[in-house]
Order: C-alpha cells, then structure tokens, then sequence
C-alpha cells in the first residue's frame, strides 16, 4: 500500500483540482503549492490545477516568485473544481471569505500541513497529509515525491529548500530529517547561496520603528523562571515578538488591531519549550482563538491569532493560559507607571 493512503485514488480521480494557501500566504505556503501542483501533473498529466492565495501573498514570498514560475489568484473558480486542496492551511478560518463557499459547494478535499490541523475542517477531509514533526510543508511535498519515486526538477528543488529555509528559520528550527532533505535538494540542482539571496529583506523602516516601539511598551512577567513579556504594536507584531525574544525574553507576544482586525503573535524561545512541553500553537494560540471566535495555531515555538476584539484583553488571556500549562503564579517585581515592570 502506498505510504499516503488514499492520495492516488484522489488524484486519479480529479480532473481539475485548486490549491488553496492561507491568508498573506508566506514562502512555505506559496512553494509548498507550486511543488505539489507539479508533482500532482506529473503523477496525473490530464489534471488542471489552479493556485490561490487568499487576499494576497506576503512580501517575502513576492521576492519568491520572482524566481519561481508560478502563478497565483486571488478568486478561484471553485465551481468547475472537483477537489480542494489546502496547503500549509489547517483551517477554513484561515481562507476568510471562502470559508462559506467552501463549506456550501462540498468539494473533495486534501488537508496538506505541517500544524495540527482544526478539528473541524479535518473531520471535512478524506485525506490529510500532515507531519507536525517536519519543520515546514515542503519537507512533506518532498517526502511525497520520494514516496512516488520522483525527483523534484531543478526548480522544484529550489522552491522546497526555500520553504524550509523559510519555516525552520534558516535551520535554526531544524531537524535531523530537516537538515537531510535539504542536503538532497541541493543535490538535485537547489543552489543554498542563491535560496539564501533571495529570502534576504532589508528590514524597511516602518518594521524599525515598529520594533523600536514595542521595544518601549514591553510589559514583563515572570512566570516561576521564564520571563513573558507583552507589547501592544499596530503592525509587525510577529517581527516585534522575535525582536523581544533575541532581547531575551522566553516568551513574547505581541499583539494590534487595524481595521477592526485583530493580530496577536507570539514567540517562544527553545529552551522555554524543551523545559516546560508549552506548544504556542497548539497550547496557547488555538485556544485562545476559539475563545474569541477567531482563528488561532502555530508551531512550538511560533504561533498567531486572528480575529475580531481587543488586543490587550487577548494577550492577558494568552498570559492566563501559559500560567495555566505552567500551573505556576505570576511575580511581577514592580507596578510602577512605567510599562517596563520587570528588573
């Protein structure tokens, strides 16, 4: 029996397929799509794929498809698709407004991650091709390949190894498996210099101030040892969380509205996970996002939340649920005005 159970029999039996990435689809979403609908045309060379990206796709991943032949839409045809298949996407949440057509119209539908996925939206797929171990989506796209005995093409090649240099932080997330694949991706062709070249962006200054500010509004808990740190920002919220972690902070989370959207982000630093098993996404971000009627997921040690509310009150529940999973009490060292309470 092949090793992804029920992939091709679906495959087979689908004439015209739609790939669907989530919202402000990043590097491992846009490459993870463009890899899988090449493999998915080679395995079933009738098969017309359409590739989406729900509202639009990221800064990085703009540099990316300078380089990748891909092409993305914002509005499919899902009418004239008989499957669907969610990539780097664990949730119809993730898909905004195509959430209800989706949910209406009933198509056959492939979940295609490297996060849990929601409950929900799995018990809606016959086949789910997830590996919550694997660092990023293309290390999945890459195990399917070789599961069909298949080599990526030069330019498949090079659109993995950028995903997961994307995802796993240039290897700094990385596993032994991680590591593996990326060795055999530069062996067909994938050129490291030319991958690393192209995910480099110079920070813009917006994302400066945004840090810098964060940086000034950063409210600190100790929770038992680990420092939390919270900061209310109106944009870069994952990049001022990172910034707060590399300040040395385990835990930060950083949160804004804009356009009566909410975004919490939140970073975790790896001995904090290794220590206390506290999964951001799984723990922390989905909860969370259920309790305020939005969306919430992640990795380990990088997770979001998105919806509708009030940042601050979000990121204290946050807060409350790490104290939970610690089952531990909160010192803060000092209440003064200033929003930097920690010493």
């Amino acid at each position: 029996m092949h090793r992804y159970k029920g992939l091709t029999e679906f495959i087979n039996e689908t004439k015209r397929a739609v790939i669907l990435c989530h919202r402000n689809a990043d590097p491992d979403a846009v490459c993870s799509a463009f890899a899988f609908s090449r493999l998915l045309k080679r395995i079933n060379r009738k098969l017309k794929v359409e590739l989406v990206a729900v509202a639009g796709v990221s800064r990085l991943s703009k540099q990316v498809l300078r380089h990748i032949p891909a092409k993305f839409v914002q509005t499919p045809n899902l009418e004239v698709a008989d499957a669907i298949i969610l990539a780097d996407t664990g949730a119809l949440e993730q898909l905004g407004d195509l959430r209800g057509q989706i949910q209406h119209i009933k198509r056959r539908l492939i979940i295609l991650d490297h996060h849990a996925p929601h409950a929900k939206t799995a018990r809606l797929a016959p086949v789910t091709l997830i590996d919550e171990k694997a660092s990023s989506t293309c290390e999945i796209v890459y195990k399917i390949f070789q599961s069909y005995q298949l080599k990526p093409s030069r330019m498949e090649a090079l659109a993995l190894l950028l995903g997961i240099l994307c995802d796993s932080r240039h290897f700094v997330l990385a596993n032994y498996e991680t590591l593996k694949i990326a060795v055999k991706l530069i062996e067909l062709g994938a050129k490291l210099e030319k991958a690393i070249a192209i995910l480099q962006s110079p920070m813009t200054y917006s994302e400066r101030l945004a840090r810098l500010k964060a940086a000034q509004r950063l409210v600190v808990e100790r929770i038992k040892e680990w420092m939390v740190v919270t900061c209310r920002v109106g944009a870069y919220q994952a990049s001022a969380a990172r910034a707060a972690i590399m300040l040395g902070a385990h835990v930060a989370i950083a949160g804004g509205e804009k356009r009566s959207r909410l975004k919490i982000s939140l970073r975790a630093s790896r001995d904090f996970y290794e220590k206390t098993k506290v999964h951001l996404g799984r723990d922390i971000a989905r909860p969370v996002g259920e309790a305020i009627a939005g969306i919430g997921g992640g990795h380990a040690l990088a997770a979001g939340i998105s919806g509708v509310g009030d940042a601050q009150k979000t990121m204290n529940q946050c807060l409350e649920a790490i104290v939970r999973k610690l089952d531990g009490g909160r010192d803060t060292p000092n209440n003064s005005g200033n929003p930097y309470r920690g010493q």
